[in-house]
């Protein structure tokens, strides 16, 4: 897999939102307390959190940022699950990785954020298996994946280099897909711009609120009395998988006047997805012969009477 370079540092441009530099974005059941409290002080993970929230803040579209601790089962699932990036598996696996970031798009697309194997000082960004992929199809060994780039630690650059060395050979990839999957984001009966934002967090199964300075006050009440709790800056979750919880949550405020819009499909699962890919019945790695999407075939017809 190539490495695309960083090029010409452009012109950087003040962040328009300050974070705070801790999150709570990778406390689950599981690793809470002291242990969870001692990767928070990690000095790489304030860096990468902020990174990854500040590109995504930038990208065209409702992009989800979620970066996390990862444990050997988190590992595996994104090793198991990019898009043909070798580098990206040497980043999670090798050093071995304590954190990462997975960027969800508005579409299809899944990115993941890691520290370059080769360079601990900067981070590369690569595609995973789209949403909605085909278990079937060889995601790590596809040669007509994307590429992999380098991008710096200053996010309006990070998000330039994403925007046009990243996504466009990423559209173009899923273009050439003989299934494009297909996803939508539930914006309930309105199109004004959401109080509240409900994503499922793609590397364990919690639900995860997204809030902005427009958020009403009994909006913050109402995720609190159904069990999401403050993870960080400008989200909640909600621990221990109860996703039907979730979507009770969104009518519950969509009932008392809130605009939310939910992403809570089990297609965000790259673990459900690692596990489909292993009891998927064949692999298909072959591209197809051409840059146009293959037709599909003719209906059967029926017999000719003799």
């Amino acid at each position: 897999m190539r490495l695309l370079p960083l090029g010409e540092r452009a012109a950087s441009t003040p962040s328009t939102r300050e974070r705070p530099t801790t999150s709570g974005d990778d406390i689950t059941p599981d690793n809470r307390g002291n242990e969870n409290e001692r990767h928070h002080q990690q000095p790489d993970f304030p860096a990468l959190y902020n990174l990854a929230n500040a590109i995504a803040d930038r990208l065209q579209g409702w992009w989800q940022a979620n970066a996390s601790r990862l444990l050997v089962s988190g590992r595996r699932v994104l090793a198991e699950t990019v898009w043909e990036t070798t580098m990206l598996v040497r980043a999670v696996t090798e050093y071995p990785c304590p954190h990462a970031a997975v960027l969800i798009g508005p579409g299809v697309e899944r990115l993941l954020v890691a520290p370059d194997p080769d360079n601990r000082e900067r981070h590369i960004v690569g595609s995973l298996a789209p949403w909605g992929a085909d278990p079937r199809h060889d995601w790590p060994h596809d040669p007509l994946a994307p590429p992999v780039v380098a991008i710096p630690d200053d996010p309006e650059q990070a998000a330039a280099i994403i925007k046009t060395r990243l996504l466009p050979p990423l559209h173009a990839a899923l273009d050439r897909l003989d299934r494009i999957p297909q996803r939508r984001i539930d914006t309930g009966p309105t199109n004004l711009e959401p109080h509240v934002r409900v994503g499922r967090f793609p590397l364990f199964d919690m639900a995860v609120a997204h809030i902005t300075e427009t958020t009403p006050p009994h909006a913050l009440d109402i995720l609190r009395d159904h069990g999401f709790e403050d993870a960080g800056p400008g989200r909640l979750s909600l621990y221990g998988g109860n996703i039907p919880l979730a979507r009770r949550t969104v009518r519950s405020l969509r009932e008392a006047g809130v605009v939310v819009h939910a992403d809570l499909a089990r297609a965000n699962s790259l673990a459900a997805l690692a596990l489909a890919m292993k009891t998927a019945s064949h692999r298909r790695t072959a591209p197809p012969s051409s840059a146009t999407r293959p037709r599909p075939p003719s209906a059967p017809t029926a017999p000719r009477r003799r």
